[in-house]
C-alpha cells in the first residue's frame, strides 16, 4: 500500500536547518533547551509508561535523537519516518536503533508487534490520519497504549492568520482540538481514550511563537526561564498550543 505524506521541499532554508541537525552536538544542544518540547516528552514518558519489557513504536522519528532518548527507558524501539534527510541522520548517529522509511499509513509490521505506539508532534503531517491510526491499532498488542502530541493551536492568544501560517511553514495537514482527535480514535477502535491540552498559558504560547519564528535564537534568548516554562506547563489547560493524547487497545 502507498500512501502521500507531507515532506518538507529541500528549500534553501531547510537545507541549512539539516547541515544543523548533522551537527550532533549542536543537535543535542537545541534539543536540551527547548522547554516545550521537554513538557511533550515529559507527557508521553508519563503517559505511556515505558518499561524495559516493551516493544516501542516511535510514529516519525526524524533525526532519531527523541527516539534513543525514549529507547533508554524501554526494551526495543523502532523508528519510522519518511523524510530521507532526517531518516539518513538518524540512522548514522543512533546505529543501534532501527530506523525505517516508510509512513504511518501504510506500516510494514505484523498486527500485535508492539507494545506502545508513541508520536511527538506528527500526527498533524499525515494527509489521512484516519487510516494512521487504523495502522496504529492494529500494530499495537491487546491492550497496547498509544501516547503521541498533536499541534492544536486552539487558544486565544492564536489569531487565524498565525494558524494559517504555521499550517504552509510547517506542512501540516489538519491541526486538532479535544473532540476532534478523541472522536477519530475511538472510532478506529481505540478505548479509555484522553485527550488534553498543552502548552496553554500566555508565556507558553508566546514561547512557542517565538521559537517557531526565530529558532535557536529564541531558545538561547529564553533559556533562563526554561524552568519557568516547565512550572507553568505542569498542568493540563483549557486550551493550548499542543494536545497530549493517550489512548488503549
Amino acid at each position: 500500500m502507498q500512501a502521500e505524506v507531507l515532506i518538507p521541499h529541500n528549500s534553501a532554508y531547510r537545507k541549512i536547518i539539516n547541515y544543523f541537525k548533522s551537527i550532533h552536538f549542536i543537535n543535542v544542544f537545541v534539543k536540551k533547551i527547548n522547554a516545550c518540547r521537554k513538557v511533550e516528552i515529559n507527557c508521553i514518558l508519563s503517559g505511556a509508561s515505558l518499561k524495559k519489557s516493551d516493544n516501542v513504536l516511535d510514529i516519525g522519528s526524524g533525526d532519531g535523537y527523541w527516539t534513543n532518548y525514549f529507547s533508554k527507558k524501554c526494551g526495543t524501539i523502532v523508528g519510522i519516518e519518511p523524510y530521507q534527510e532526517h531518516l539518513r541522520i538518524a540512522q548514522n548517529k543512533y546505529t543501534g536503533i532501527k530506523f525505517v522509511a516508510e509512513s504511518a499509513e501504510a506500516l510494514s509490521f505484523k498486527s500485535e508487534s508492539f507494545d506502545k505506539v508513541i508520536s511527538v508532534c506528527v500526527f498533524e503531517h499525515l494527509y489521512n490520519d484516519v487510516t494512521a491510526f487504523e495502522e496504529m491499532y492494529r500494530v499495537l498488542k491487546p491492550g497496547g497504549i498509544l501516547a503521541a502530541t498533536v499541534d492544536s493551536l486552539n487558544s486565544k492568544y492564536i489569531s487565524d492568520d498565525y494558524k494559517k501560517k504555521h499550517i504552509q511553514d510547517c506542512y501540516c495537514a489538519q491541526l486538532y482540538d479535544v473532540d476532534g482527535i478523541i472522536m477519530k480514535l475511538e472510532k478506529t477502535g481505540f478505548k479509555n481514550v484522553q485527550a488534553n491540552y498543552i502548552i496553554g498559558s500566555r508565556f507558553g504560547i508566546l514561547y512557542e511563537k517565538l521559537s517557531e519564528k526565530f529558532g535557536i535564537f529564541a531558545y538561547l534568548t529564553l533559556l533562563p526561564l526554561y524552568p519557568v516554562i516547565l512550572f507553568l506547563e505542569s498542568n493540563f489547560k483549557q486550551s493550548g498550543y499542543k494536545i497530549f493524547v493517550t489512548a488503549e487497545k
